[in-house]
């Protein structure tokens, strides 16, 4: 399914993702491809809906038992406590959220895990995910925001059918949406936001209070309300991230 450069077999590899389909199937491509030194990064933005981290200890239950590390970061503040202080919500337009809450410990900690820039940095992108990656390649030599290091796609031109395969494979369902590493997202459409639980939008509807603002076009215990939206085809793309600051960072991934 994917293509390997033999040069990489023993150098090390670094998914950046938070265990939605896309870093849970290129983790598992990975591990078909017998190498050796995977390393799973994610950070714990404390926004995350109830019910992910029981999706994240899964997940890392069944790396580690594939030999895969796993590496567990923690935003330095938190998005509520970020919001609190820029008084602030981020926006569609000006988002700031992923940047701060990931990719500032993203990079910390490859400066301790990678200090000479040598690893892959391996992203579950593909080509079908949107327009934006419509002529996505394979690797991405010395990317500027991984500090030079090699970017991976090896999914890039994976099927919606060879990626529910390769998810089937680590013993999971594809998830209907995507990574609720944070929820919600700037960028969770109007469906998704009727369907938010209970704790999240009641932890939303504080934040929203406490600044005087809110997070989207109306406050979230309206759109909460709202009927349930029938859901068009199942289908796993990223389009949301498109021009978001989330896109390098793994978001929704």
């Amino acid at each position: 399914m994917i293509k390997q450069d033999l040069g990489f077999i023993s150098m090390q590899y670094i998914i950046i993702g938070n265990f939605g389909n896309h870093s849970v199937a290129a983790m598992q491509a990975l591990i078909e491809e017998g190498l050796t030194e995977l390393h799973f990064v994610y950070v714990q933005t404390g926004w995350e809906a109830a019910v992910w981290p029981e999706r994240v200890r899964a997940c890392t239950d069944y790396a580690e038992s594939q030999g895969v590390r796993v590496h567990q970061l923690k935003a330095k503040a938190s998005f509520a406590e970020m919001v609190r202080d820029r008084k602030q919500f981020p926006s569609p337009k000006f988002q700031w959220c992923a940047s701060f809450l990931k990719g500032l410990a993203i990079l910390e900690h490859l400066d301790d895990l990678d200090p000479a820039c040598e690893a892959v940095i391996v992203s579950g992108k593909r080509r079908a995910d949107s327009r934006r990656y419509a002529n996505l390649e394979e690797f991405e030599n010395e990317d500027e925001l991984y500090q030079g290091r090699t970017l991976w796609h090896p999914l890039w031109q994976t099927t919606d059918a060879e990626l529910i395969e390769l998810i089937h494979k680590a013993g999971f369902n594809p998830l209907p949406h995507q990574s609720l590493e944070c929820s919600p997202c700037i960028h969770t459409k109007t469906e998704g936001l009727a369907s938010l639980d209970s704790e999240v939008v009641a932890r939303l509807e504080v934040l929203e209070q406490e600044i005087g603002q809110t997070m989207y076009a109306e406050p979230i215990r309206n759109l909460s309300c709202l009927s349930k939206i029938p859901k068009a085809a199942k289908g796993f793309g990223l389009q949301q991230f498109d021009l978001g600051c989330g896109a390098p960072w793994g978001c929704g991934e």
